[in-house]
């Protein structure tokens, strides 16, 4: 079974390589855990830096994601493993240039 994918769109290099994204997903992450891949699609040579996190706060990466240039495919991609938590838990996703 082909995983499901989760993209991050419009992430654009401006003149202080700023970033700004959208997320977008249709369905819900599985309570009982899951793997996404990740795709971040934007202008070559953006710097990003992503969060996701519990509710709690902590991270769920498995290492931090910080001044990411996207390189000159305009696509950083990468799997994100979701922990089995409680059903109705939510992640935050954050991305600052």
């Amino acid at each position: 079974m082909m995983r499901k994918r989760i993209t991050f769109i419009n992430i654009n290099k401006l003149g202080s390589n700023a970033a700004n994204a959208l997320l977008y997903t249709n369905d819900y992450i599985n309570p009982l855990g899951d793997t996404r891949d990740i795709d971040i699609n934007g202008t070559p040579g953006a710097m990003f830096s992503l969060e996701i996190t519990n509710e709690a706060g902590k991270s769920i990466l498995k290492s931090p994601i910080k001044n990411q240039i996207i390189p000159s495919t305009g696509m950083y991609s990468f799997t994100q493993i979701y922990p089995k938590t409680i059903y109705g838990d939510t992640y935050t996703v954050k991305i600052t240039p």
